[in-house]
């Protein structure tokens, strides 16, 4: 018992200092193989959520003059400079109050971004 007990918290000792890139939360995908990246999920969200014609209008497509969010380029400003963080997270203003059913942003939706965005925001 007391080996087994040593053997832990050496283990988790260990497992303490190693740091990791980004975390992907269970509720994203059981295959932790699959990094969070924009062309493997945040697109998908965009299109789904952000990009969509809805009775408020269709907000980040490359047409409106709005932040483009379906371009990895113009997405990835927004999530390196702190934008996109502030927007979602720090001062929610996104979604939009007025917003459609299909806009709003799920918890899965925003722990895609959040992992996203801890990992630089990596295109592929």
């Amino acid at each position: 018992m007391v080996k087994k007990l040593i053997l832990f918290s050496f283990l988790f000792g260990m497992a303490s200092c190693i740091k990791e890139v980004f975390v992907i939360p269970i509720c994203i995908t059981n295959d932790y193989t699959v990094p969070v990246t924009f062309d493997n999920q945040i697109i998908e969200i965009v299109n789904r959520s952000c990009g969509v014609e809805s009775s408020t209008g269709s907000c980040h497509q490359a047409v409106d003059g709005i932040a483009n969010f379906t371009s990895y380029e113009d997405l990835e400003f927004y999530a390196t400079s702190g934008d996109l963080d502030d927007c979602l997270f720090n001062n929610p203003t996104m979604p939009p109050a007025n917003a459609d059913e299909s806009q709003l942003l799920t918890t899965c939706d925003l722990d895609y971004f959040r992992a996203w965005i801890d990992a630089g925001a990596p295109e592929k």
